[in-house]
């Protein structure tokens, strides 16, 4: 079974994304939080990685882009893909996180049709939806 793991201190956006990961596919394991200080946490007790991971860039206490450098240097956590999914519009941005190792930063889409098909294709791009649905 695909998992998916995202954090960002905002509900609509966590049930937003939940929303858009189950349309994709039902079948996915969808695993949240809204609090980045627990994410290690989280995922060194869970049963299963998940097989990416999305992170909200702007989230109190601990950043998206501190807990992307957190997660790429835990050996255990290192390999598994990271998607900056965030409001933030700067390329300075985008290349920093790339840089620390994210595989891309996505935009948050105000719509839940344009944010299936970004979601869908980044998904895709990791092999794990097709992109026929």
């Amino acid at each position: 079974m695909r998992k998916v793991f995202y954090c960002d201190d905002d509900q609509d956006d966590l049930m937003m994304l939940r929303d858009v990961i189950r349309k994709i596919d039902p079948e996915i394991d969808f695993e949240f939080t809204d609090d980045s200080e627990t994410v290690l946490n989280i995922l060194h007790a869970s049963a299963k990685l998940p097989d990416v991971i999305f992170l909200d860039i702007n989230m109190p206490r601990v950043s998206g882009t501190e807990l992307l450098q957190e997660l790429k240097n835990d050996p255990t956590l290192k390999s598994i893909p990271v998607f900056m999914y965030s409001t933030t519009r700067e390329s300075m941005e985008a290349n920093r996180c790339r840089e620390l190792g994210a595989e891309d930063l996505l935009q948050k889409l105000p719509g839940m049709e344009e944010s299936f098909v970004q979601i869908r294709s980044a998904l895709a791009q990791l092999q794990l939806v097709g992109m026929a649905q």
